[in-house]
């Protein structure tokens, strides 16, 4: 009997030890799960945060330079799906000019490193090209050491900052241009306007000597200095004429521009034809002075050099745009090879292009030129 109690003893200890192993397994089995379900949750997190990311992520094969992951954003920027992305490599998305030096920057480092890689030219899908910068870390992925590159479309930034510069530009050689305007016409005012005034008064001072004993050469020192001011009188108005008419302000850009072609341009200039076809009354002042300066630097161009018998300019208003066009059927010329300090067709766009239009130059040698300029209307408040 005692035997049989000890048997039954074991055995409820025995059935007691197993109860606490199934238990025990039981919790390490339910600890399995939570871990699993902790993983599964972190793995989402982290594939929620690389997908939402703005910024494009690409984890590259340090020693094959293939791509092991890449999330959503970098695939937008590129224009590949996923599984296109990564079968791919680092020589596939950069332009052939730019991959020998990526491949320098992305040379491996010491891991945890971090290195701005800087402003990199990416090829997308369809082959356009844009500019990211970038961003990159050294990391053990998969058990292979690999470059985690963090890209950001910076386009639209490298886009602003070449128009400031092209702003930067324009601003300059409208300055210069402003400085030879200038120089010109000091030219003008010292070798017409100041030798002529100066003159007039020496005519003045020789008949104010002769007049008591000499009148008759006193007489004809004094129409002398009367005649060179009339000459100065009228080089005074040509002058401010160049500079800004009257009749700008006075009748308006049509008027005045009719006005300008009128104007006697020498024995050799061409014939110059004017047809308007507009609907406005007056501009805002700006524009019609821009106008003017537009057509007033086209025919100086073609007197001087064309060589055409014919000029024409036209004005045509359609809806809220004009169109302005300085035609002749000259020599020509390759718009390509204009000297960067001829500052004629250089300051025609520049104007066109500061009022918010557009300007296009088409000649070719022995065919002619013809400048067309299309605008905006502003009319005049």
């Amino acid at each position: 009997m005692k035997d049989q109690d000890k048997t039954r003893e074991q055995l409820v200890e025995e059935l007691e030890e197993l109860q606490r192993r199934v238990g025990a397994m039981e919790s390490v089995e339910a600890r399995r799960r939570q871990a699993e379900e902790a993983l599964r949750q972190s793995h989402a997190e982290i594939q929620a945060v690389y997908d939402g990311m703005v910024d494009g992520l690409l984890v590259t094969d340090a020693d094959t330079k293939r791509f092991v992951r890449a999330n959503a954003s970098i695939c937008r920027m590129l224009g590949y799906s996923p599984d296109e992305l990564l079968s791919l490599s680092v020589a596939d998305i950069h332009p052939a000019d730019a991959v020998s030096h990526v491949l320098e920057l992305t040379r491996l480092r010491p891991q945890g490193s971090e290195a701005p890689l800087g402003q990199i030219p990416m090829l997308r899908k369809d082959g356009s090209v844009f500019y990211a910068e970038v961003v990159g870390r050294f990391i053990v992925y998969g058990g292979h050491p690999c470059v985690m590159g963090f890209f950001r479309d910076i386009t639209e930034r490298k886009q602003a900052q070449e128009a400031l510069e092209r702003e930067r530009r324009a601003l300059r050689h409208m300055l210069h241009a402003s400085d030879h305007e200038r120089q010109l016409i000091a030219y003008d005012i010292h070798d017409g306007l100041a030798q002529q005034i100066a003159g007039a008064l020496m005519q003045f001072e020789v008949h104010q000597r002769l007049a008591p004993s000499k009148p008759k050469q006193a007489a004809d020192a004094y129409q002398a200095g009367m005649t060179m001011l009339r000459q100065s009188h009228f080089e005074a108005r040509r002058l401010i004429g160049g500079v800004r008419p009257p009749i700008l302000d006075e009748s308006g850009v049509v008027v005045a521009i009719a006005h300008l072609v009128q104007e006697p341009k020498g024995r050799k200039a061409p014939k110059i034809e004017f047809h308007s076809k507009v609907h406005f009354d007056r501009l805002e002042v700006v524009e019609e002075n821009t106008i003017y300066r537009i057509v007033q630097e086209g025919v100086t161009n073609a007197c001087k050099h064309s060589k055409s018998k014919q000029v024409r300019v036209s004005l045509v208003q359609r809806g809220d745009r004009l169109r302005i066009e300085i035609r002749d059927w000259g020599i020509g010329f390759n718009p390509k090879t204009v000297p960067e300090k001829r500052f004629g067709l250089r300051g025609i766009r520049e104007r066109a292009r500061l009022l918010g239009g557009k300007c296009r130059i088409r000649s070719k040698p022995d065919q002619g030129t013809a400048i067309v300029v299309q605008l905006p209307v502003v009319e005049r408040s």
